[in-house]
């Protein structure tokens, strides 16, 4: 592949197994600043100058990316069918990292750690930014501190993203909903080798965001990472958000929950019972009223990380989501083998046996608070002391004494 295609994404629409056609849609010009009307109801969201970039904490995740661009909360004329641009900047074409504004009208996210400001490109912001806390619990990073070599690969580190055994499907299947990738794991099987030793394609690139169909229907792919046909049809790596946490705040959910099988798609997909790391216990811990916590504890939601772990979804494949805390906990007390519960900033979910791990910042920047469902001591007023039979009393630290 040569340094132009790998330096630039190309928008595909999916028009047949025999017809992959480029489909490209104008934009307008993007107002500099948006204000949500209700600042309580998501993160705020505004464009840097032209040429400029966003502060480190202001840098969006491709969740959040793919919610501006979908809900449209910087206003724009992208197509509802579009997909969103996917780039990494290399040798002799630099971009900023996140999401942007980009040349040709299109709105594009790059993954990488480092990005460079360009005439052309104008940052997509929010004070609520959740890549920097991505990053850092990803364990990405450049082989030179500009992220301008060639190809541009990144490294990856062991301690940092956990990434399933993988599996190269044939084409038309789709993956098990527990085995379905992130766009993080799915750059990262491509960029360390991992997805060509599987048997995919015999190239090191990021992938390439792709959903739609023949008609613009979407999603017409499977969900999460597959082996995709380009517009010469060579199979790249390539990543539909539906199903995933990178689509989650867009709320992009198939009706199958796994996403749609194409006959030039070869999914990738994770083991969804092999794990490289140690499992915290999920045993549930039941509300205090059944007995199953000691006398002298209670239960109670701690900050923590849950291994194994994942959310349900309902009948109808949408989210399970609770408006308060109270709310989460009380339904997680009444279900013993619900481990705990998570929150995106907005809403509260229950946590249940699952393939993933979760903390704040993981498996995304979208998780803000993970609380884990656990026996704690009971609380003791101060001082507190009990009379137990003339003449002996107990004080509150359990010493027995007679009266003198």
């Amino acid at each position: 592949m040569t340094k132009s295609v790998l330096a630039t994404f190309v928008h595909i629409a999916l028009a047949s197994e025999e017809d992959f056609a480029l489909r490209d849609e104008g934009l307008s010009l993007l107002q500099t600043r948006v204000h949500k009307h209700e600042v309580d109801q998501g993160p705020e969201y505004f464009m840097e100058a032209n040429g400029g970039e966003c502060k480190p904490e202001e840098a969006l995740t491709l969740a959040q990316c793919v919610e501006v661009q979908d809900k449209r909360l910087v206003p724009h004329a992208v197509a509802s069918w579009s997909n969103l641009g996917s780039k990494r900047q290399a040798a002799g074409h630099t971009m900023p990292n996140g999401c942007s504004f980009a040349p040709g009208n299109q709105i594009e996210w790059s993954d990488q750690p480092v990005g460079t400001p360009r005439s052309g490109y104008r940052p997509i912001c929010s004070k609520n930014g959740g890549r920097a806390a991505e990053l850092a619990a990803q364990g990405s990073s450049c082989a030179e501190p500009t992220c301008t070599q060639d190809p541009p690969q990144l490294l990856w580190n062991d301690d940092g993203l956990y990434l399933p055994e993988i599996e190269v499907l044939g084409a038309g299947a789709v993956c098990e909903a527990c085995g379905i990738l992130t766009y993080a794991q799915c750059a990262k099987a491509a960029d360390t080798g991992v997805l060509e030793a599987a048997g995919g394609v015999h190239e090191k690139r990021w992938p390439q965001i792709q959903c739609t169909g023949g008609g613009h229907s979407k999603p017409a792919v499977p969900s999460g990472c597959y082996l995709g046909a380009n517009f010469a049809a060579t199979a790249m790596p390539s990543f539909c958000p539906f199903d995933t946490p990178d689509g989650a705040l867009a709320g992009w959910v198939s009706s199958s929950g796994v996403g749609v099988g194409w006959g030039l798609a070869r999914p990738v997909c994770g083991s969804c019972t092999t794990t490289t790391t140690t499992p915290v216990p999920v045993a549930p811990v039941p509300e205090a009223e059944t007995g199953n916590c000691p006398d002298n504890q209670m239960v109670a939601y701690v900050e923590g990380r849950a291994d194994n772990a994942e959310y349900r979804r309902d009948a109808q494949r949408q989210m399970v989501k609770f408006d308060t805390e109270d709310g989460a906990q009380a339904v997680c007390n009444a279900e013993d083998d619900c481990v705990g519960i998570w929150s995106d900033g907005r809403s509260w979910l229950g946590l249940y046996p699952g393939g993933r791990s979760w903390a704040k910042g993981v498996p995304n920047g979208s998780v803000k608070s993970v609380k884990l469902k656990s026996c704690v001591d009971k609380p003791v007023e101060e001082d507190e002391a009990a009379a137990v039979g003339d003449p002996h009393f107990v004080t509150n630290t359990g010493n027995h004494f007679d009266y003198s």
